[in-house]
């Protein structure tokens, strides 16, 4: 055997070689898919090899041309493979290039069989031994070049123009190792095609007196190949030893979790899913009443959990591992005497690029107190005699109890869900939304809506007044507002019953008043004004004789004025009365004087629609006065805004403000957005009799003005440049006199 011969068997089973331990990765790795096409490419190599050995030993021209056809089969296997190898080895490579050169090469396949001898030759002449030092001779064609072989030509043109596409793509889209790997495979497969076809077309051309060889050339490829190789075995010889030490760690660091978990009531579950049985810490194991010598498989591990929750456990596992991989699943287990207990799994599934699940890890808790809690909270729930809803911060509802149900007549399971904006008028929605708006920035437990009438919305399309409560709450699903919600449908009804028996009582009251005083007024009157009568009457007289008696007259007239004196006398008297002069003033805080008073007139201003809006100085200084005629006032001026409010569709709005005027007063403002006071009434509107109102008897204002001014204070009107009117109470402050 001369050297020849031991090369080419060399090459050819160099090849072998590859193609084998590529195949050996392959069966152990199925997803390194650019093995088996190495592979190939390696077979086809070693054929063309063997082939290329007999081709330089044999003499005869019909046997050489018949090796040189078949030679194109492996030839052509290699190419393709080529194609396929580089596009698997870098993904980022485009795939428009393959179809071309799949094609280029199948056509001058089938030009190697259909045209001439072969793809190389029309017609080969001879055959001419070349002598080689060290070598027995070997065969070089000589013949008719084939003009199909350019099919090969540009073939291997567009290969070359595929790898350097490749390596630019790479570097420009490609990860680390890509680009690590596409210069030296793309460079020798170059090197493989200009050595080769280079040769092909001296030799075949008749420059050179030569054999037609193909498989030294590859042999560049092989190397480089088995280079890359060497280098990803030191990897994995390197990410062996680190991964030795890694799982050293990993055990001792488990030690540390499970002494942690063991310690917060938790235990550690790992499963490689590929295998059978999950791992479960000796804390785990306790939790769900597994004895030491009790296997683990999946199977048994399933047998454990309630019949009842057996089916939701596996949907849920599998929808977790089609989704996200995150694992939060809820059962019980049968735990002997106790009964069933509550369990928890929390995990993640780490899933494969192809979105198959390959690990799961997690803990497992005991979170049987926690369902015992909520079931007592259930319970207490349900005895609650108002509606009672869970709302998430989406606004939807995740909790009802059967009140709600009879408050708003929808079933248990058409209210979960629902928006709680649904249960709200159309007309209120947008207000609503904006009111659980300031709530959430601010979630604290109160009243919605304060000062407002709420109404909710029944399923069959009628309203309820009610009254809402709101309390925040944080829990480990996330935030929520529990709302109380009461029906006082009833309740308003019997306060309007209540308001309209009140009303009625106060118009008795006044008539009463106006009665009493209009007796008193004429008893007290009838004396003076009889005797200006007779007087009058008297002095005509005298007037009217013939010589008009002019002492008498004078008399008469003097008598007049006496009696007007003391008509004049009794009117101070009973406007000292009104006034009630010998009432004993104590000190106030006049702010407290309007809270006690708002109090009285919640109900009423409720039904009213109007909302009060209070705006009350702090440290205000005190005064001095009586309480129940001071509120008696305050109740009056609250009342006549009301009143003036009637005609306003929406926006009723009252405000109540005190503030200290200069040192010497505290000022109290009652304004009201309604038609406001006409400016030539502003100051006849405290005269008695003087009334806007229709029905009103024009006493109300006149009454305050004398309270006010019998505390040496002062009330006037003015009207609101956006409308409506304010009534202004100044009252001294305690140590100065009455204000003028």
């Amino acid at each position: 055997m001369d050297w020849i011969h031991a090369s080419w068997v060399t090459i050819a089973v160099v090849n072998l070689v590859l193609a084998f331990v590529d195949l050996s990765i392959w069966f152990r790795r199925r997803r390194l898919v650019d093995r088996p096409t190495f592979a190939l490419c390696s077979l086809s190599a070693a054929t063309i090899a063997v082939l290329e050995l007999r081709m330089m030993r044999v003499g005869a021209v019909e046997y050489w041309t018949r090796l040189l056809l078949w030679v194109h089969v492996p030839l052509t296997t290699l190419l393709i493979g080529l194609v396929f190898f580089v596009h698997q080895q870098f993904p980022s490579s485009r795939r428009g290039w393959i179809a071309p050169l799949i094609g280029l090469s199948l056509a001058a396949l089938a030009a190697n069989f259909l045209t001439g001898e072969n793809l190389n030759f029309r017609e080969v002449a001879a055959l001419t031994p070349i002598h080689v030092w060290g070598a027995s001779p070997v065969s070089a064609p000589i013949g008719e070049p084939n003009p199909w072989m350019f099919l090969g030509t540009v073939n291997a043109v567009l290969m070359i123009a595929f790898l350097v596409d490749t390596i630019v793509a790479v570097r420009l889209r490609g990860g680390s190792n890509e680009r690590q790997r596409a210069i030296p495979v793309c460079v020798s497969i170059i090197v493989f095609l200009l050595l080769a076809y280079t040769w092909e077309a001296i030799v075949t051309s008749g420059l050179l007196s030569a054999p037609l060889l193909v498989a030294p050339p590859f042999l560049g490829i092989s190397l480089v190949m088995a280079y890359l190789m060497g280098t990803d075995v030191l990897q994995a010889a390197e990410s062996t030893t680190d991964l030795t030490m890694t799982r050293r760690r990993l055990r001792e660091t488990e030690q540390q979790m499970e002494l942690a978990a063991s310690a917060s009531g938790q235990g550690l579950w790992s499963w490689d899913i590929s295998a059978r049985d999950p791992w479960l810490s000796p804390s785990a194991r306790a939790l769900l009443g597994l004895a030491p010598g009790d296997g683990t498989d999946w199977t048994g591990l399933l047998q454990r959990v309630s019949p009842d929750d057996r089916e939701r456990v596996r949907t849920e596992l599998a929808a977790a591992m089609r989704g996200d991989g995150n694992i939060h699943i809820e059962f019980r287990i049968a735990s002997g005497e106790s009964g069933a207990r509550w369990m928890l799994a929390i995990g993640k599934i780490l899933l494969r690029p192809d979105h198959a699940p390959l690990h799961s890890y997690g803990v497992v808790l005991d979170v049987t107190d926690r369902h015992m809690a909520e079931e007592r909270f259930r319970l207490l729930v349900e005895a609650m005699p108002a509606a009672i809803l869970l709302v998430d911060d989406k606004g939807s509802i995740v909790f009802c109890n059967n009140q709600a149900e009879s408050t708003f007549g929808y079933m248990g399971e058409q209210l979960i869900g629902m928006a709680i904006e649904s249960l709200v008028p159309e007309r209120y929605r947008a207000e609503r939304s904006h009111l659980r708006g300031i709530f959430a920035g601010k979630p604290t437990s109160r009243p919605m809506g304060t000062g407002l009438e709420l109404f909710a919305l029944r399923r069959d399309g009628s309203e309820i007044a009610v009254e809402i409560g709101l309390t925040s709450i944080q829990i480990a699903q996330g935030h929520f507002t529990l709302v109380s919600i009461s029906d006082i449908t009833e309740r308003k009804r019997m306060e309007r019953d209540m308001a309209v028996q009140r009303d009625e009582l106060a118009h008795l009251s006044r008539a009463a008043s106006l009665s009493a005083l209009s007796g008193s007024l004429a008893h007290e009157l009838n004396q003076p004004l009889t005797a200006i009568l007779s007087n009058a009457q008297a002095g005509a007289r005298f007037l009217a004789r013939e010589t008009p008696d002019l002492d008498e007259v004078a008399v008469s007239l003097a008598n007049i004025v006496d009696n007007a004196k003391r008509a004049g006398d009794v009117i101070r008297k009973l406007r000292s009365m009104l006034r009630n002069d010998r009432t004993d003033f104590v000190q106030l805080d006049i702010n407290s004087v309007v809270r006690d008073t708002m109090l009285i007139v919640r109900s009423d201003l409720i039904d009213r629609r109007v909302e009060a809006v209070l705006d009350l100085s702090e440290e205000l200084p005190r005064v001095k006065g009586d309480r129940v005629q001071l509120q008696q006032v305050l109740l009056n001026l609250i009342m006549n805004a009301a009143d003036a409010m009637s005609e306003v569709a929406r926006g009723r709005r009252l405000t109540l403000r005190t503030l200290v005027n200069g040192r010497s007063a505290v000022e109290l403002q009652v304004a009201d957005v309604g038609p406001g006071i006409p400016e030539r009434d502003l100051e006849r509107v405290f005269e008695p009799f003087v009334t806007g109102k229709r029905g009103g008897m024009g006493l109300g204002l006149s009454v305050c003005t004398m309270i006010v001014q019998a505390h040496g204070g002062k009330l006037w009107a003015t009207r609101n440049s956006a409308g409506g009117a304010t009534l202004h109470f100044l009252l001294p402050v305690l140590g100065y006199g009455a204000i003028t």
